[in-house]
Formats: structure tokens, sequence, C-alpha cells
């Protein structure tokens, strides 16, 4: 029996993810979940270990995680809402890396910053990043009204003040046309 003290809560699970059985988890705490091999989950009052079948981060608070023996998106939808945790004996010692570096800013975290051309004029707000192919793209809310789709193209990239929440792209006008 896994008890309370055996266990760190590392996030929530927010829902279901893709037809084979993949959970989208909302973390609370700097984890890497690449670095567990099991999750617990409480259900029924009573803590159960799942092993980690694939993980992956997504933004800087979010992870894709499959578990091994749910292969479904029925199956997934009953830990929809329950809480995460993580054994201890599984998590790395708090500063045992020594790395103190930034993690760094994901794509999925430039919604609500502004998009400026490299003289700083503003050209929109990014209201949403799309991630789910290959190419990423933002949807931006156009300064001089309606929408347009930008790929978030690193060559295209000049700075990016996460502080001031403003992201320079040097864009073709021709994206930007209605």
């Amino acid at each position: 029996m896994i008890l309370i003290t055996e266990l760190e809560p590392i996030g929530r699970i927010t829902k279901t993810h893709a037809l084979q059985g993949e959970l989208s988890v909302e973390l609370d705490c700097d984890v890497d979940i690449d670095e567990l091999q099991h999750v617990v989950i409480r259900i029924d009052g009573i803590f159960v270990p799942f092993r980690i079948a694939s993980s992956r981060m997504r933004g800087s608070s979010g992870a894709l995680m499959r578990l091994k023996g749910v292969d479904s998106a029925d199956e997934a939808s009953a830990y929809v809402g329950l809480d995460l945790y993580a054994l201890r004996r599984e998590l790395p010692e708090a500063g045992s890396d020594g790395d103190d570096e930034e993690e760094g800013l994901y794509a999925e975290d430039m919604e609500g910053f502004t998009l400026a051309r490299p003289d700083g004029s503003v050209i929109g707000i990014i209201e949403a990043v799309d991630t789910s192919t290959i190419n990423t793209l933002l949807h931006v809310a156009l300064a001089g009204g309606g929408n347009a789709m930008i790929p978030l193209a690193e060559d295209w990239i000049c700075s990016i003040d996460a502080a001031g929440r403003v992201m320079a792209m040097d864009i073709p006008e021709s994206l930007l046309t209605l």
C-alpha cells in the first residue's frame, strides 16, 4: 500500500488527448515527467501507481502522457480531473543537478504576447498557438482589424522580450494582408 508520505503532488489530469489514451496534464511544480517511471493517481481513496508508457512536455507547465494499460480515449477519460502524484523516491533531490539555467520559453507560452515588427510597430496580439501540426502557427488578431495565421519560423524571429511579453518578427507583408 502506498502512503501519502511517500508521494509528492505534481499536478492534475485535465483532459484526454487524441484517441490512443493520451492524457493532458497540468503540472503544479517543476518536475521533469521524462525522469519519472511511474505516476500515482488517487482512485476512490486508494493511491494507484501507473507505469508511464510515454510522455512529452507541452509548454512550460503542461505535459502529454500515456499510462501503461490505458489504450483508448474512453479508458483515459476515467482519470480526467484527478490529481497526479510522483513517488518521492523517483524525484531527483532538490538542487542536486546544479543546473540553475532558465527553462526557456515554449511556443504555447506566447499566447497573449504582442507581435511587433523589427522597428517596434505593433502587428497584433497572439491569441492562440497551434502546435498540432509540424508547422507551429500563431493565430494573431491584427491591430488594424482581422486575423492572420503566421508560421512561427525561427528565421523570422528578431527578438523576444519575455518580461514585456513582446515578440518582434520580420514577417513578409503578404501574410498580413486580408
